[in-house]
């Protein structure tokens, strides 16, 4: 992070060198704005976006400008969107799933840009992944039959295991797709699935209980921005429940649960460039296909296995590409 950070200010400082400043000046006013509608994530993530953006050449405060839009929680996204659009950026980059949804109801007509969002087709959000239509392109964190494989993970983590707890928002309509992959994937793998449905209204503690009571071997987590905001919870629930948790998002920082697989997101907010680029020079949204995750990481945390007296069989260790000691 402090390499790229030197090397972007010194390729202002040498842009400056070279051109005066009053000419940088002038290219960062004539240079295209892209807002960047998110809530609170960790700065590698944006220094994903802007390693994404100079792959394909831009440089901010040289050839682009980007103003961010952070809501402090999911509530106050609506009004950051309201917020984004007012500003007439010539893109917004939404971060994730209610960024998206906001910004799509604010605005029919400036490009959207969605990055790692959840089921965008369960959502809604694109008539198909080849043809988006609309003002909405981007790509997904969802991947096929990711279930299935987070499954069968978790029983050679855990090789007694039988059953297991699921976790998922009601309100969220791309968990209703990851559920209809759960039975068949299951059965396949001798597991009794537990369906734990969680609501925004009701405390998250007390319903963490219920996972607890319901005497299972390990539990998942379906990916949502509810969950992600609620990481450390659920970690204090796992090491003192001492219930192995399969976590969705392999490069969380940190990493808290014991096990998780996915879509890398720093790799899907890399690919902002791609879309920018196309974006700027002329192609409409619609016609710009939705991506699909390419690159699936298994993240291991021993720390918190042994914090749970849980020993990771080399098998699991082996498939690691990354693990915190």
């Amino acid at each position: 992070m402090r390499r790229r950070q030197f090397l972007s200010l010194a390729t202002s400082a040498a842009a400056a060198s070279a051109f005066g400043p009053r000419a940088v000046h002038a290219q960062a006013a004539s240079a295209p704005r892209i807002a960047i509608l998110s809530i609170p994530v960790p700065s590698s993530t944006f220094d994903a976006v802007a390693e994404g953006l100079a792959n394909y050449g831009y440089v901010e405060g040289r050839n682009i400008v980007t103003q961010r839009f952070t809501a402090p929680t999911t509530a106050e996204v609506p009004a950051y969107a309201a917020r984004a659009v007012a500003s007439q950026p010539a893109a917004i980059l939404c971060l994730g799933t209610p960024p998206t949804r906001e910004a799509m109801r604010a605005t029919a007509t400036i490009p959207i840009v969605m990055l790692a969002v959840n089921d965008p087709l369960g959502n809604r959000f694109i008539a198909s992944y080849a043809h988006p239509g609309g003002n909405v392109t981007g790509n997904t964190g969802t991947a096929s039959d990711l279930i299935s494989k987070q499954l069968a993970l978790l029983k050679e983590l855990v090789p007694r295991l039988r059953r297991v707890a699921v976790l998922y928002l009601g309100a969220d309509p791309s968990a209703a797709r990851v559920i209809g992959e759960l039975g068949p994937a299951a059965r396949a793998l001798h597991l009794e699935p537990v369906l734990v449905d969680f609501t925004e209204a009701q405390d998250f503690a007390s319903q963490l209980a219920r996972v607890a009571a319901a005497g299972v071997g390990g539990f998942i987590t379906i990916s949502s921005q509810y969950f992600n905001t609620r990481r450390s919870e659920i970690l204090e629930f796992e090491i003192r429940n001492r219930i192995p948790w399969m976590d969705a998002i392999p490069n969380a920082v940190p990493l808290p649960g014991v096990i998780a697989y996915g879509a890398n997101l720093n790799t899907l907010y890399r690919q902002s460039g791609y879309y920018v680029d196309a974006i700027l020079k002329g192609t409409r949204p619609a016609d710009i296909p939705v991506q699909q995750p390419t690159q699936l990481d298994l993240a291991l945390n021993l720390s918190t296995a042994r914090a749970i007296g849980l020993s990771v069989p080399p098998s699991i260790l082996a498939q690691a590409t990354i693990v915190v000691k």
